[in-house]
């Protein structure tokens, strides 16, 4: 029989799952009691990463190189230094109330890994709707800042979350320079230059739960 395997990130800790000839088994979770927002594994070295949102202690990043049996926590992205003149900008405040972008890591909500061709990369989607990306396996982390900067982030606002966020993350497995995200509530963004430079890719894409007017 061939082995089964589930893993689920649950506000109670990550849980593996295993089925072999002897049925379903589990492992004992990681981070028992502890929200986890996402889990992935990297296909090209097997690490895992998980990233959590414990409310008063914030995000945390782990990874674990042992396939879970162990895990160790990193260090999470850091927004770089604000511009004197952010305030200024109009893509600094969200578009209902008002209220400023928030210049502060909340929640990680997506991982995507880079093709052999890029070792070490790793793409993150986070609120509020920023992106970073790591060459050195996260060591080390960059805001993206051509799409963290662009104007036409002033129409972004929240789906459901006090900020916008980066949910999803599409790697062209043609090209690894061609990547796509989805942000809720923004749209579908992309790029074909690594990240350089971003195109709003939704044109037709409807919602129709939403009034017409909208």
């Amino acid at each position: 029989m061939a082995v089964a395997r589930i893993t689920l990130a649950t506000r109670k800790g990550i849980f593996d799952f295993h089925r072999d000839e002897a049925g379903w088994q589990v492992r004992a979770p990681h981070g028992r009691g502890e929200r986890c927002v996402l889990t992935a594994t990297d296909p090209r070295t097997g690490t895992r990463w998980a990233s959590f949102d414990l409310g008063h202690f914030g995000p945390k990043l782990r990874r674990s190189d042992d396939d879970g049996a162990t895990w160790v926590e990193v260090d999470c992205p850091v927004y770089p230094e604000k511009p004197d003149n952010w305030d200024t900008r109009p893509n600094a405040h969200r578009p209902i109330e008002g209220e400023p972008v928030a210049w502060r890591l909340g929640m990680m909500w997506a991982f995507a890994f880079g093709s052999e061709e890029q070792p070490g990369r790793i793409w993150l989607g986070t609120l509020p709707g920023a992106l970073f990306k790591t060459d050195d396996d996260g060591k080390s982390w960059q805001l993206v800042e051509s799409l963290w900067f662009d104007d036409r982030r002033e129409e972004w606002f929240p789906g459901g979350m006090e900020e916008p966020g980066i949910h999803s993350i599409c790697i062209d497995p043609r090209d690894c320079r061609r990547v796509s995200i989805g942000v809720s509530c923004g749209g579908v963004w992309h790029t074909t230059d690594d990240g350089e430079t971003w195109q709003l890719s939704c044109k037709g894409m409807k919602a129709d739960y939403l009034p017409k007017e909208m």
